[in-house]
């Protein structure tokens, strides 16, 4: 007796390409009949798994998601083949983000893909090539040395700007992380767990070559610096960017979700101590555009509004 969820599995492609059916939710209070169960018809998406040297890839994971949404799609039987091949049912025409997992692959070190794919019809994708990659570990704690569990790690490419695909890039139990990087050169951002006021902490221009190690990141005690960003017109300004630097070091402190929000609203972490603040408004702009705050004394958290100089007239 119970209330749960049913979940069938069709024979995958190319046997079928019916997707995993769900009935939710069933009650059980005895013997029960669920009637006729009807699978939904998709296509397939088919490919090779292929690692730098053009070799086949094997037990490569494939998930895959709603673009839209973000609801996973229940399937099994979605680890590449000894050969590297791999076919799924997916929906229909709708757009799929496809997560290739690689630690589970044996004796080699592989970098994850995202991919964004529609299909119409069956669709194979060819090779999908993984480049080799090389683990990024640390470790991060509070100033009382205490493990930070379920910060977020984000990895940003320096040439291109471009944030790297890293899954399970949240720190563990005893603060470490370990995440997957092909060679290049990355800013490193840790992020706090929403429950822990926590200044985020980077490390920047991280040469990745080889196994690199970072140490240990201690995450400074916080509190939260809000407000309000307008236009000359008194209007909230949607995606501003708010940036910190700290007075005594001249450096610029790593924040997060740190652009204002439709209403014009941000809240950034930020440690207590003088601080200088400057509000970028979004798109092309110029620095008589910008509002900077200088010497804040931050000693508990506190509001700081922004508004925008009317903008210079053009020729």
């Amino acid at each position: 007796p119970g209330v749960y969820e049913v979940r069938f599995y069709a024979p995958p492609p190319p046997t079928t390409t019916l997707l995993t059916g769900i009935v939710s939710p069933v009650v059980v209070a005895g013997t029960k009949n669920m009637g006729t169960i009807t699978l939904t018809s998709g296509v397939s998406i088919s490919g090779t798994a292929k690692n730098a040297a053009s070799l086949p890839v094997g037990n490569v994971k494939i998930d895959f998601f709603d673009a839209a949404t973000g609801v996973k799609y229940h399937v099994k039987q979605n680890l590449t083949s000894a050969f590297g091949n791999f076919s799924l049912a997916v929906p229909l025409d709708t757009s799929i983000r496809y997560e290739f997992l690689t630690s589970a692959v044996v004796g080699q070190v592989l970098v994850p893909r995202e991919i964004f794919a529609t299909a119409s019809t069956d669709l194979n994708v060819g090779n999908v090539v993984f480049e080799t990659g090389y683990h990024v570990t640390g470790t991060v704690r509070t100033e009382a040395a205490t493990p930070v569990s379920g910060a977020d790690v984000d990895v940003a490419d320096v040439v291109t700007g471009q944030t790297l695909f890293t899954p399970s890039d949240n720190t563990a139990s005893t603060g470490v992380f370990d995440v997957v990087l092909p060679a290049g050169t990355y800013d490193l951002d840790v992020t706090r767990p929403a429950a822990l006021v926590l200044v985020s902490v980077d490390v920047n221009d991280l040469v990745v070559g080889a196994p690199v190690d970072v140490g240990v990141l201690t995450m400074r005690n916080g509190v939260f610096l809000s407000g309000t960003v307008r236009d000359h017109r008194g209007q909230p300004v949607l995606a501003a960017d708010v940036n910190v630097y700290e007075v005594s070091t001249g450096l610029s402190l790593a924040l997060s979700s740190d652009n204002t929000n439709a209403a014009g609203f941000y809240t950034v972490v930020v440690p207590t101590v003088l601080i200088d603040v400057l509000f970028s408004p979004p798109g092309p702009h110029n620095v008589l555009q910008k509002d900077r705050h200088d010497n804040v004394n931050v000693s508990a958290s506190m509001t700081l509004d922004g508004q925008f100089p009317r903008p210079a007239p053009t020729s």
